[in-house]
């Protein structure tokens, strides 16, 4: 008998647990690109919002909460790229996974995988590479720093 495989973390890596949470993302990108579009806050766009999974709102939570310190972060792992010039679709799912990796304890590894796999299905034919290569600095440098324990840990991640 096969039983599903567990990640350190307790999610399936098959099955529904798994599923939802990639759903989740899917729904979170929705509000932080569409909070970026706008030029509005991520609570603003949420507050419209009829219906948000619980996960998908601790990540817009999260990123709004932390914007500052997570576009900083980023913007020093992408020195080629200013920030401004990334496709919003790319920028948004970056901020989504370096969330994850700061706050969440989720491995960096999974994160990265995922937002990997936002990229393919939602931006352009490069943007699974790029979004990887900055997520792998960021972890990189989230593991240097010791951030992954902040002194003000997200309560929703």
């Amino acid at each position: 008998m096969h039983h599903p495989s567990l990640t350190s973390e307790g999610f399936l890596l098959r099955g529904e647990v798994f599923v939802k949470r990639r759903d989740a993302r899917r729904q979170a990108l929705n509000f932080v690109y569409e909070s970026d579009l706008r030029g509005r806050s991520i609570l603003e766009t949420l507050v419209e919002a009829e219906e948000a999974d619980p996960y998908a709102r601790d990540i817009a939570e999260g990123i709004d909460a932390h914007d500052s310190e997570l576009d900083s972060l980023i913007a020093e792992q992408s020195a080629h790229w200013d920030m401004d010039r990334m496709s919003l679709v790319d920028r948004s799912i970056i901020r989504i996974g370096a969330w994850e990796i700061v706050f969440t304890g989720l491995s960096a590894a999974i994160a990265i995988d995922e937002a990997v796999e936002l990229a393919k299905e939602f931006g352009g034919p490069s943007s699974g590479k790029f979004v990887n290569g900055i997520l792998a600095a960021v972890a990189e440098k989230v593991s240097r720093r010791g951030l992954e324990e902040p002194a003000e840990r997200d309560p929703s991640g």
